[in-house]
């Protein structure tokens, strides 16, 4: 039985661990690094839906109000047009009137 211990190969595992210690660490790392920014980006994905539905929500509620808005125009131009039709029907039948009165009543 050989009972020498050899210090080269003892330093020699050393140096192995070290690597292998190394390597994992380093992969731990660049894992956690991936897991980052899978998270991160999950996140802006996340936050741009939220966006884009209350961009909705702002574009339905925009509708909805210009929706509830129509009845109130089309009442004040119906007001309008029949204000201004009556004003022209009474200047007509004073003119037809002015204008029978010339016929039927001559001045010769």
């Amino acid at each position: 039985m050989n009972y020498y211990v050899d210090e080269n190969k003892d330093e020699n595992g050393k140096k192995l661990s070290i690597i292998v210690f190394a390597c994992i660490g380093t992969f731990i790392v660049a894992l956690g690094i991936v897991v980052y920014m899978l998270i991160s980006s999950y996140n802006s994905f996340v936050d741009a839906r939220a966006d884009v539905e209350k961009a909705q929500t702002d574009v339905e509620t925009m509708m909805q109000r210009r929706l509830e808005l129509i009845p109130d125009h089309v009442g004040v131009v119906k007001s309008t047009r029949i204000v201004a039709e009556n004003s022209l029907l009474q200047r007509l039948q004073r003119c037809k009137k002015r204008q029978m009165s010339a016929f039927c009543h001559p001045k010769f």
